[in-house]
């Protein structure tokens, strides 16, 4: 058994780290080169004048004393400390512009060469530990306190059913999962330097592997169960995360967020029991599909109605009084469709970190990375819902609520 609102966590800290794996400039650590506009060059003494006709002997030896003193101030004009002309000679000669543009070539390969592995360890290491994480939280959490079982036990929990376990909330938050997570771990690998098809390789093997395991494990514990529709829910998850990835124009027109707000009964839970588990809050949780309306060209470039970039179109799907169990009578299970107009919290925060990037480059940041988690992320009352289907499906009886997590 999966739960959605562990994955939010998760994801959260994938598109916080993100930003961090930026590799360093390749021209960062370049030693200095020598370069046309830092070299000096020893000025040249002047010409001495013709000597005066008739001037003989003396006056010869005063021309040649002369050009000595001119060459020794020429030479210490350039910087060069000496008594002679011999002294220029012991100058270091300047490197040749062929040289030196094969000199930087190189090292600018090594360095990009160098940052481009780091990156790529970094964020190798960030998803190993992310997973490792989540492992070790899921046997504290749901297995160490379960009896095994010798056998693999197989559920057919059906899927929307009014007496299924969680209303379907469940299978949607599966679905939730494996795509959230197919996408962050391909933006998480990408921006440690892996290619494309790499990075998008990696998360659906992975991130596959992880829920398949999950699953099995399920199987061989009490109360749980190896489930036919969750296995069905992580693959479609899995593809729709890979589709959204590689066809930006539907990435740009549709999000997918998970929406939540705690119960009273999940808090109740965790201040008198420890009970952590908000994953299976499912009351306070609802799935939704949100269409920009910015994505529509003529609404977009309207003088009139290019605000609608700031709505969105949502449909969005909630099941009542399933998980957690009212602990008061006259709570009836209640399944909810609804369709209405809800804020682009993206867009809005993308806009506002354009609006400062050239004042404060490093808010402009924040800003946008904020707005890629409202990509995932439903904020609570911020719908207006225009149509609403419920379905009343009563109380939960009391066989079921003593059977435990799942029927």
């Amino acid at each position: 058994m999966w739960l959605a609102r562990l994955t939010l966590t998760t994801f959260t800290v994938l598109i916080l780290t993100c930003p961090d794996l930026a590799m360093a400039s390749p021209n960062s650590h370049l030693p200095e080169v020598a370069t046309p506009s830092n070299i000096v060059t020893p000025p040249r003494a002047l010409p001495s004048a013709p000597p005066p006709q008739g001037a003989g002997t003396a006056h010869a030896t005063n021309t040649s004393s002369a050009a000595s003193a001119g060459a020794n101030t020429a030479a210490n004009a350039g910087g060069v400390t000496g008594t002679s002309a011999g002294a220029l000679e012991s100058a270091p000669s300047v490197p040749s512009p062929t040289m030196t543009a094969e000199t930087i070539a190189q090292t600018e390969s090594e360095t990009t060469s160098d940052n481009s592995w780091r990156g790529r360890a970094i964020s190798a290491g960030i998803l190993g530990s992310i997973h490792t994480a989540i492992y070790t939280w899921t046997y504290f959490a749901w297995y160490r306190p379960r009896a095994k079982t010798e056998e693999l036990i197989f559920l057919d929990e059906g899927w929307f059913g009014p007496t299924t376990y969680a209303g379907g909330a469940d299978k949607l938050g599966h679905f939730f999962a494996n795509y959230a997570f197919t996408r962050g771990t391909v933006s998480l690998l990408e921006a440690g330097g892996w290619s494309r098809r790499q990075s998008m390789a990696a998360s659906t093997a992975l991130t596959l592997a992880f829920f398949t395991v999950i699953e099995f494990k399920d199987g061989y514990h009490e109360g749980f169960g190896f489930s036919q529709q969750d296995m069905v829910a992580n693959l479609a998850g899995v593809g729709v995360g890979a589709l959204m990835t590689e066809w930006e124009a539907l990435d740009r027109a549709i999000d997918i967020r998970i929406q939540y707000f705690p119960t009273q009964e999940f808090v109740d839970q965790l201040v008198n029991d420890g009970v952590v588990d908000a994953a299976e809050d499912y009351s306070g949780q609802a799935f939704v599909v949100a269409h920009h309306l910015g994505s529509i060209g003529p609404l977009r470039r309207s003088d009139y109605f290019g605000w609608t970039r700031y709505l969105d179109v949502v449909a969005g799907y909630r099941a009542v009084n399933y998980k957690p169990t009212p602990t008061e009578p006259g709570n009836p299970r209640q399944q909810e469709l609804y369709f209405g107009l809800t804020l682009n919290m993206q867009e809005i925060f993308n806009t506002w970190s354009r609006s400062t990037r050239r004042k404060s480059p490093t808010w402009s940041k924040v800003l946008g990375t904020t707005g890629s988690f409202f990509e995932y992320f439903q904020v609570p009352f911020t719908t207006l819902k225009l149509v609403d289907f419920d379905r009343d499906n009563g109380e939960l009886p009391l066989e079921m609520e003593s059977a435990g997590l799942r029927r």
